[in-house]
């Protein structure tokens, strides 16, 4: 059978299950097509409620980021996963830290040397999943004078799921490369920040 043919069967198979689901729910009595519809309205209710969440989350995100409130935004924070998400590059800052200061190892013992190191880590990790890192990225930089609306360092340029369970906002400022924040889906209809991505001339600049 050919493509062209096979599309034609599966149609006419759609069809006729379609129209004998019809002729099915005409022979309902009135109370239990009013059920089926009610199901079928409560089941398109939910299946919107669950595409548009995340749509929410940035807007309540975007809410705490303007009003400076950090339990707010702490809130939308995946703080163990956005701290897994720094984990590689926290690796190789420290591995390029390790090669400057490699001149002067002599001078200061190993165990030193990678204790320092594991701190230097560590801070990095913590302040990467931080609140403070989410205002320095996407919070106010201050109001419009004419409109007196919160004018924020980066906007949404770019909004859209990338998975089931995923959603990327790409922020910019409309000249230049654009920070990817991902949310993960929590519980159905919540969502928290589990990752930064930044644009890979940060990543060469910061490294080189």
């Amino acid at each position: 059978m050919d493509v062209k043919a096979m599309v034609e069967t599966i149609r006419d198979r759609a069809a006729a299950a379609l129209a004998a689901a019809g002729k099915r729910l005409e022979a309902l009595d009135p109370r239990r097509r009013l059920a089926l519809a009610a199901g079928a309205g409560a089941v398109a209710v939910l299946g919107f409620l669950l595409y548009v969440s995340p749509y929410a989350a940035l807007r309540g995100f975007q809410a705490a980021l303007a009003d400076r409130d950090a339990e707010a935004i702490a809130r939308y924070l995946d703080r163990e996963a956005l701290a897994e998400s720094a984990d590689e590059l926290a690796d190789r800052l420290v591995e390029r830290a390790r090669a400057e200061l490699l001149p002067f190892a002599f001078f200061v013992p190993e165990r030193e040397r990678e204790a320092a190191f594991a701190r230097a880590r560590r801070q990095f990790v913590d302040t990467f999943s931080s609140v403070e890192m989410m205002l320095e990225l996407f919070g106010p930089s201050g109001r419009d004078p004419k409109t007196g609306e919160t004018v924020f360092r980066t906007r949404p340029e770019r909004v859209g799921y990338a998975g089931p369970g995923r959603f990327e906002v790409a922020f910019g400022d409309g000249s230049g490369p654009q920070i990817t924040l991902v949310f993960g889906r929590r519980w159905l209809f919540f969502w928290k920040v589990v990752a930064i991505r930044f644009p890979d001339e940060f990543y060469r600049e910061l490294l080189r």
